[in-house]
C-alpha cells in the first residue's frame, strides 16, 4: 500500500509509470494537440505533421533522456541526432495508422474501456479505480480524451501488426533451435600456446631488425617535443585570500535552511484499508463505511491494531500487521498524509476516504522536524561560499592572466600571486610530468603552439589551472634504426615467438588422438592444462575474456572429432571437447515460452519496417522544413 500511496505524491515516478503504460508497442507516438501553431515539418500526400506535434513528441523523449542523464541529456540528443530520428517515428507511426484504417481496422469502445481498466497503474488491487485513473492523468497534465486517444491509436497498431503476422507460424524446431544455441554448454580442456614460453634461446640477427624497421617505419617516428615554463594556479591558492562576511552566511542559511539544514517530520504508521469498488455509488460507499465503523470502535478501544489489521485489511500490508513504515508527508496521497500527520503517537483517525477507500490509520512513532541551527553550521556555509567564490575568482583569472603574463612576463605574475614558476624537461605527449601528471592533454594543446607563445590548460579548480611558456620546440622526425635497436630486438623476438608458439600448435594439433597426450604437451612445454564450461552465446569467458574465435572452434568439436584449434590475434589454443549437453531445467518450458515471444517480436518488427518501407513508396513523404528539425 505504501508504494501505492508514494505513486500518487511522487511526480517523477507516476511519469515512469505512465510512460511505460503509454510506450506500449514498437512505435508509440501521439497525435499532439492541434493549437494556432500551423507550421508544417512534414508531408505525407494529403497529411501533415505540424510543428507543435513534432516539438510536444521530441519534448516527452527529452524529458524521458533528462530523467536518465540529467547532467547532459541535450548533448547526448544531438549525438543521437534525437531530432530527425522522433520525426521519422512519427511519419512512420502515422504511415502504419492510415494504413490500417484504410483497411477497415477499428478499435471499438469496449475495447478501449476494456484496455484501460486492465491498466494495472489503475487498479486498486485487481480493480478499476476511476479517481486513480483521474488523479494519474492529472498529475501527468493529461485529460482521459487525451489519453484515451493515444491509447487507442496503440491498439489498433498492435491489430495491425497482428494482421501482418497473419499465416506466419513460429514452430517447435525454431523454439528448440534456439533454446539450444542459448542454453547448451560445452566443457572443454584447453592449452594456450603462450609466445612467451617460446622466446628462450632466440635471437634476432641485425638483418632481421633491419627488415622489420624498414617495414614498419611509420611506427618509429618521434612525435613533436616541447619544453614549458609554466605555474599552476588552483582554487585553493586563490581561496587563501578570499573573506566571507557574517551576512553572507547568515543570507544563505536563511535561503536554504528548509532543504539543506532541515529534516522534515517523520511519521511511522500502520492502518488498515477497506477498498471501495470502482465506480461505487455514495449510496454504497455509505453503507461501506457504516460497516467499517465497529473496526474503527474495536480500534479505539485498545484492541491489538495489527491483528485488526491482519484481519480487516484490503492491503498487503496487513501480513505486517498494517505497519507502512516511516514517511515524510509529501510520501502520500494528501487524505491520507493529512490525516496522519494531525495524529499524536498511539492516536487513532476518524476513518478517512483517500483514491484507495477509507482507511483507519494509527501512527505509531514521529520523529520531528529538526532545524540545525546557525552556530551548527556557520562554518560550514563559510567553507562552502569560501570555495564557490574562490572558483569564480579562478575563472576570472583563467581569462585575464595570459594577457597579463603577455605584458608582465611569467616570473613577474608568479611572484605577485605567490606561486613558482617551473620548467619541464623535453617530453612528447607519451610520459607523464612531474606534478602535472600525463602530458598527453598538454601535447595536443602545443601542436600549434611555437617556441615564445604563452597559453592555459584549463583543468579543474582542485588540480588548478595552468598557465604556460613556450620554450622551445622540436618538430617530429624519423628515428634511426640504431636509436630504436633495443626496441626492435624486442619486437621481432616477440614476433618469432609468436611463430614459433603457432607452429608448434599446429603440430601438436595433427598429433592429438587421446585426451592424455594434451596434457602431455601442456607438461613437456611448461604450459598450463584449464578447463572451461560456456554457451555458444556467451559474451565473455573465463580468464579468456571475449573470444569468438575460440567458442566458434569449441562447439565445431564432436565426438568423432574431439580435438581443435583456436585462433585468434596470433594467439594459439588447442582445445578438447569433454562434454556437450543441454543442462536440465525446471525452467525449460517457460524459457521456450520467453524464446517464442522473442521470435514473434523479432518477425513483427521485420515485418513492420518492411510495411513502412512499402507504404513510403506509395505515399509522398516530404520533409519541408528541415531547418526546423535538424540536429545542426
Amino acid at each position: 500500500m505504501l508504494t501505492l500511496l508514494r505513486k500518487h505524491a511522487q511526480s517523477w515516478l507516476i511519469k515512469l509509470l505512465l510512460g511505460v503504460i503509454v510506450v506500449t508497442f514498437v512505435i508509440s507516438f501521439g497525435v499532439g494537440t492541434f493549437t494556432a501553431n500551423k507550421a508544417v515539418v512534414a508531408r505525407l500526400g494529403s497529411d501533415e505533421i505540424l510543428l507543435n506535434e513534432f516539438n510536444q513528441r521530441y519534448q516527452e523523449e527529452l524529458d524521458a533522456l533528462r530523467r536518465r542523464f540529467p547532467e547532459n541529456a541535450e548533448q547526448i540528443a544531438q549525438q543521437l541526432k534525437m531530432r530527425e530520428k522522433v520525426l521519422e517515428r512519427m511519419i512512420d507511426r502515422r504511415l502504419l495508422l492510415e494504413e490500417a484504417e484504410r483497411e477497415g481496422l477499428r478499435i471499438t469502445d469496449r475495447e478501449l474501456k476494456d484496455a484501460v481498466a486492465r491498466t494495472k497503474t489503475f487498479q486498486i488491487g485487481d480493480r478499476f479505480d476511476f479517481e486513480t485513473y483521474r488523479t494519474v492523468l492529472s498529475q501527468n497534465r493529461m485529460t482521459p480524451e487525451s489519453y484515451e486517444e493515444r491509447l487507442r491509436e496503440d491498439l489498433l497498431l498492435t491489430r495491425y501488426q497482428r494482421s501482418l503476422m497473419a499465416g506466419v507460424l513460429i514452430g517447435e524446431p525454431e523454439i528448440d533451435l534456439r533454446y539450444r544455441i542459448e542454453h547448451e554448454k560445452v566443457e572443454v580442456d584447453y592449452v594456450y600456446a603462450n609466445p612467451a614460453t617460446f622466446e628462450k634461446g632466440l635471437t634476432p640477427s641485425a638483418d632481421a631488425e633491419k627488415a622489420y624497421f624498414e617495414a614498419h617505419r611509420k611506427e618509429f617516428t618521434q612525435p613533436p617535443q616541447y619544453r614549458i615554463a609554466y605555474l599552476v594556479l588552483s582554487a585553493a591558492k586563490l581561496e587563501q585570500g578570499v573573506s566571507v562576511r557574517d551576512r553572507a552566511v547568515e543570507r544563505y542559511y536563511e535561503l536554504h535552511s528548509e532543504d539543506e539544514f532541515s529534516t522534515p517530520k517523520r511519521v511511522r504508521a500502520s492502518h488498515i484499508l477497506k477498498q471501495v469498488p470502482p465506480g461505487a455509488t455514495p449510496e454504497q460507499e455509505a453503507k461501506l463505511r457504516e460497516a467499517f465503523a465497529p473496526v474503527l470502535q474495536e480500534a479505539r478501544a485498545g484492541k491489538d491494531f495489527a491483528a485488526l489489521a491482519r484481519k480487516y485489511s484490503d492491503d498487503p500490508s496487513k501480513a505486517k500487521g498494517g505497519d507502512l513504515g516511516f514517511f515524510v508527508q509529501a510520501d502520500m496521497v494528501p487524505e491520507f498524509a493529512a490525516a496522519a500527520f494531525a495524529l499524536e503517537r498511539g492516536q487513532v483517525s476518524e476513518i478517512v476516504r483517500s483514491p484507495f477507500g477509507f482507511h483507519i490509520i494509527k501512527a505509531t512513532e514521529i520523529q520531528p522536524a529538526v532545524v540545525k541551527p546557525l552556530a551548527a553550521v556557520r562554518a560550514q556555509i563559510a567553507e562552502r561560499l569560501r570555495v564557490e567564490r574562490a572558483e569564480r575568482k579562478l575563472d576570472l583569472e583563467a581569462e585575464r592572466l595570459p594577457q597579463r603574463i603577455e605584458k608582465e612576463g611569467l616570473e613577474a605574475v608568479a611572484k605577485t600571486l605567490g606561486l613558482q614558476v617551473a620548467e619541464t624537461p623535453w617530453f612528447d605527449g607519451t610520459g607523464v610530468l612531474p606534478g602535472l601528471g600525463s602530458s598527453a592533454p598538454l601535447h595536443a594543446l602545443l601542436k600549434v603552439r611555437k617556441a615564445g607563445d604563452i597559453s592555459a590548460w584549463r583543468r579543474n579548480p582542485q588540480q588548478g589551472h595552468v598557465f604556460f611558456k613556450v620554450l622551445e620546440t622540436k618538430p617530429a622526425r624519423q628515428k634511426e634504426l640504431d636509436e630504436v635497436r633495443a626496441e626492435l630486438t624486442r619486437l621481432v623476438r616477440a614476433g618469432q615467438a609468436v611463430e614459433r608458439a603457432l607452429a608448434d600448435a599446429r603440430e601438436a594439433f595433427k598429433t592429438l588422438r587421446q585426451p592424455q597426450q594434451l596434457a602431455a604437451y601442456a607438461k613437456r612445454r611448461g604450459l598450463a592444462l584449464k578447463t572451461a564450461t560456456f554457451t555458444a552465446v556467451d559474451g565473455s569467458l573465463p580468464e579468456l575474456g571475449a573470444n569468438r574465435e575460440f567458442q566458434q572452434a569449441a562447439f565445431r568439436l564432436s565426438a568423432e572429432q574431439p580435438f581443435g584449434l583456436g585462433i585468434k590475434d596470433q594467439h594459439a589454443y588447442l582445445i578438447h571437447l569433454k562434454r556437450r549437453y543441454l543442462p536440465k531445467s525446471q525452467e525449460e518450458a517457460g524459457l521456450k515460452r520467453r524464446i517464442a515471444g522473442q521470435i514473434q517480436g523479432e518477425l513483427e518488427r521485420y515485418l513492420l519496417s518492411r510495411e513502412v518501407e512499402r507504404l513510403k513508396t506509395k505515399t509522398k513523404v516530404e520533409i519541408v522544413a528541415p531547418e526546423l528539425i535538424s540536429t545542426n
